[in-house]
């Protein structure tokens, strides 16, 4: 005998899959004697669907409904949230023939497979993780 609430979770489970959008998600910033002199935020969407276990990183109220846009407007919140997955900082100091100390850093976010579900104003993002 099926249970009654087994199409249910069948019927969300498939609405969660179909309802989400694969992304890749990079940042890079560089700066020059800690002034900020290049900064780029990369974001292609995936031309495979992801296999693998989803974890909810962060929620996000928007009245938007393109994932494009909502990085555009709310790009320092969002880089906040993804912040935590870990980034890579890459120092570098020289001295010219004047003397004259460079010091360069550069913070990277290496790129994220992200899903990206928008629904009812809200935008969730999930961190996928391969298979092991």
């Amino acid at each position: 005998m099926v249970s009654p609430t087994r199409p249910l979770i069948l019927f969300l489970f498939a609405s969660l899959l179909l309802g989400a959008d694969d992304w890749y998600l990079s940042y890079r910033i560089r700066t020059d004697r800690f002034i900020p002199v290049y900064e780029h935020l990369y974001l292609s969407k995936a031309m495979v669907p992801f296999r693998g276990h989803t974890r909810k990183l962060c929620t996000f109220a928007a009245e938007t409904k393109r994932f494009r846009n909502f990085v555009q407007t709310h790009s320092q919140v969002l880089l906040e949230c993804l912040f935590h997955t870990g980034v890579l900082i890459r120092g570098t100091s020289r001295t010219d023939r004047l003397a004259i100390e460079r010091d360069t850093t550069t913070l990277i976010l290496p790129p994220i497979p992200l899903k990206v579900e928008i629904n009812d104003g809200l935008v969730t993002i999930y961190e996928v993780r391969s298979e092991k």
